[in-house]
């Protein structure tokens, strides 16, 4: 596996561009969530989970009605 000393010793420079980059993007992915909150769960996972939830309530009223 090359590694990211490999990768910056080599001289390469668009392959350390290339490297930093994605290192860069995946630490700041952590910081996907509710205003900008470093959450246990990235924005799409806390999304699915709130429309899975919003569609359980809507289930139940659809099976029981509106009455109660």
């Amino acid at each position: 596996m090359i590694t990211e000393d490999d990768v910056l010793e080599s001289g390469d420079m668009v392959a350390a561009a290339i490297l930093l980059a994605g290192r860069a993007i995946a630490y700041q992915l952590k910081y996907l969530g509710n205003g900008d909150a470093s959450t246990p769960m990235g924005a799409i996972e806390a999304y699915g989970k709130l429309i899975g939830e919003k569609l359980d309530v809507l289930n139940n009223v659809l099976e029981t009605g509106l009455d109660k």
